[in-house]
């Protein structure tokens, strides 16, 4: 059950990829690069009693730093997706399926960014996205291996069809 509402959360942070900022301002973050983090995201050395709480804070730290507007996109992305790593990730059951979403997520920012998708699009893209994450979970859980396999290779596929 924590894993679903872990999920949601993800969801939620996803399709709240999706505004648009101010042409021209701030560039977007390199996961790689970015080594400034805001107080109130917590970090993986703190204790985080409840990582839907924390993702969820983060989320809104994200949101609050990075509007959902055109040229921010991807820099809220990869905002949602650094606390992703800090908070989820860690202790995720599934991490495989974490970093696919994630995949997903700086892929159709991006487009948002570029204009090549509409906001509409993005949002039911990560849901498809999510329901298949959620499915996949769902047949590993229950150990039906041949269709985790099966609901797995077809999160690939989508995924893949984004980038």
């Amino acid at each position: 059950m924590e894993r679903h509402v872990v999920f949601l959360l993800i969801g939620i942070a996803l399709s709240s990829c999706v505004v648009q900022p101010p042409l021209g301002q701030n560039v977007p973050p390199s996961a790689e690069t970015s080594t400034s983090q805001s107080a109130s995201v917590p970090t993986s050395a703190q204790q985080v009693p409840d990582n839907g709480v924390a993702l969820a804070a983060a989320r809104r730290e994200c949101a609050a730093q990075y509007p959902a507007v055109v040229g921010r996109f991807l820099a809220r992305a990869t905002c949602v997706n650094q606390a992703i790593n800090r908070i989820a990730l860690p202790t995720a059951a599934n991490p495989d399926l974490i970093q696919l979403q994630e995949n997903a997520r700086i892929a159709l920012s991006t487009k948002l960014d570029e204009r090549t998708i509409s906001q509409k699009a993005a949002e039911a893209a990560m849901a498809q996205i999510d329901a298949k994450v959620t499915s996949v979970e769902h047949y590993r859980a229950i150990s039906d291996q041949n269709s985790a396999a099966t609901e797995f290779g077809s999160l690939n596929d989508l995924v893949a069809s984004i980038n």
